[in-house]
């Protein structure tokens, strides 16, 4: 399945009202896993992560100073 992730993850960061940084460096699709990954900084490294409320599908990872530095997508198809 091909699904366009820049596309799910704007809808997502308007639909959950996050604040995303404005660039992602990596994006990759786990397609057996229908997991999506967006990393926003370069060797940036979570510390800490964060599931949504809203929707527990979405993870947050955090850096030290609590910055949004990649997102998961879980069932990402389910966003289409």
């Amino acid at each position: 399945m091909k699904i366009d992730g820049i596309d799910i993850i704007n809808r997502i960061a308007t639909t959950y009202m996050l604040s995303l940084p404005d660039e992602i460096v990596r994006i990759g699709y786990d397609a057996p896993a229908d997991t999506l990954y967006a990393h926003f900084e370069a060797n940036a490294e979570a510390v800490d992560s964060e599931i949504t409320p809203e929707n527990d599908n979405i993870i947050l990872g955090l850096n030290e100073q609590g910055n949004i530095v990649r997102i998961t997508i879980l069932n990402a198809s389910t966003f289409q």
